[in-house]
């Protein structure tokens, strides 16, 4: 189907962009990270907790559609078309990549222990060439198991605890009002292209021009 195609091409993009990564890199603190990283490590932990709350309520059918929409709306159109200039023009050693890297990666692991319920032989292709797993197989501990601590209780504490760390509230509205801008610029993009005005996004001159007594 259309959806298995995608997340099977999701986690080729995602492995062919994590595979010269120096094992599972960490970043310490994650303050370091810019907030569009962030902001998608966020949004990466708010699904994952989404989806555990789905499945322990065996709704299994929204379980799927939290794991399709995350993957081609959150990672594949925003966050993946955000950072492909840094991903593939700056140096492997820069920190921009390691950065990019260390959420994609992330990124991975979470889909990989999502796909393992839903679609077991994706979850095994996987795994079977991710060098960070350091397990003999893809179902050989609990799919609910936190990074950061096992499934005894207070994953869901814990999880909303890194998300704090992430993100801000403030810099939550500051991300929404991004992507907001960044929506009515894609638009306006195509709009432009379907006049003719211009034949790629890449030759457009995006100017932001601040109405004065506009609240928004």
């Amino acid at each position: 189907s259309d959806a298995l195609r995608k997340l099977r091409n999701t986690c080729r993009f995602l492995l062919g962009a994590t595979t010269h990564a120096p094992g599972v890199v960490s970043v310490s603190p994650t303050s370091s990270l810019c907030l569009l990283d962030r902001w998608f490590l966020h949004r990466t932990w708010q699904f994952r907790s989404e989806y555990i709350r789905a499945m322990d309520q065996f709704a299994v059918a929204r379980a799927t559609s939290l794991l399709f929409n995350y993957c081609s709306r959150d990672l594949s159109a925003t966050y993946m078309e955000m950072i492909k200039d840094r991903l593939y023009a700056d140096p492997t050693s820069s920190p921009g990549v390691q950065h990019v890297q260390h959420a994609l990666l992330q990124a991975l692991r979470v889909i990989q222990t999502s796909l393992s319920p839903l679609v077991p032989f994706l979850a095994w292709d996987v795994h079977q060439h991710c060098s960070w797993s350091g397990k003999p197989t893809a179902f050989g501990g609990s799919w609910i198991e936190d990074e950061e601590g096992g499934a005894n209780g207070d994953g869901e504490a814990k999880r909303e605890a890194i998300m704090q760390q992430l993100l801000t509230e403030e810099e939550a509205a500051m991300m929404q009002e991004v992507l907001r801008l960044r929506s009515a610029v894609l638009r306006s993009l195509e709009s432009a292209r379907g006049a003719g005005q211009i034949g790629s996004s890449v030759l457009a001159d995006i100017e932001f021009v601040p109405i004065e007594g506009e609240g928004e």
